[in-house]
């Protein structure tokens, strides 16, 4: 049997994380500010652990991708957090984007110019 990768294992407690993020959203209307925190770590985790790599599984970016919207799609229904599920969405949405790159978070410095 084949051992996990470090990323393979990142994903699948991601997977976890946001199952039950989502649920409590979708069920009863409660966002996990702390849980969040801790997806959005991951995904980050999961961001630098996909640094470079050309082939990156369907699956996890599909699970990133979800996630933004259905933030997004739930927002409309939870008026007072509605500001800060569009900036969750927008942060899943960044590193999705990232991975896209083969980049992470430390390729993207703030007040700092970049060179290709």
């Amino acid at each position: 049997m084949a051992q996990m990768t470090e990323a393979e294992a990142t994903f699948e407690h991601l997977k976890e994380e946001l199952g039950a993020f989502l649920l409590k959203i979708q069920t009863v209307r409660v966002l996990d500010v702390e849980a969040f925190g801790r997806i959005d770590a991951n995904v980050r985790r999961l961001a630098e652990e996909l640094r470079n790599q050309t082939l990156v599984p369907k699956a996890m970016l599909k699970e990133i991708r979800s996630a933004a919207k259905i933030l997004q799609a739930e927002a409309a229904y939870m008026r007072e957090e509605q500001g800060a599920m569009l900036d969750m969405a927008g942060k899943l949405e960044m590193t999705f984007d990232l991975i896209l790159l083969g980049e992470d978070h430390s390729d993207r410095i703030p007040g700092v110019p970049r060179i290709i």
